[in-house]
């Protein structure tokens, strides 16, 4: 992580080592800017990672509100090493065979609706 040309945050993955499955670099590289900020929103700051960052990864990178995020490969071009996550692209998608042939985020969408038409309603 890189903020006004000075490194903030590193991370390298630990998902082995932890054992974590969130422990990938990106999100280890954000806590730890986080925790030199002291602060979550990371506005203004850049991600560097060798590759294009997974879904978790790139959510994160987003709510944290990371300004630039920088990447060496694609994630067709990891498939080739064996990261292959296009499973979970096409449960994001509604193409995953989740939840009974729906994707969990079509039920996490409808659960969602419901929770703003009950806050709305109130």
């Amino acid at each position: 992580m890189v903020r006004n040309a000075a490194i903030i945050g590193r991370g390298h993955n630990q998902v082995v080592h932890g054992p974590d499955p969130t422990a990938h670099a990106e999100i280890l590289a954000i806590r730890d800017a986080c925790a030199t900020l002291g602060r979550f929103d990371l506005a203004g700051c850049e991600l560097f990672s060798t590759c294009e960052p997974c879904p978790m990864c790139y959510a994160a990178a987003w709510w944290a509100r990371i300004s630039t995020t920088h990447y060496g490969c694609t994630r067709h071009d990891a498939e080739r090493f064996g990261f292959d996550d296009a499973a979970i692209y096409d449960d994001l998608e509604g193409r995953g065979p989740r939840q009974g042939g729906s994707s969990r985020a079509a039920v996490c969408a409808q659960v969602l609706l419901l929770e703003v038409d009950h806050l709305v309603a109130a």
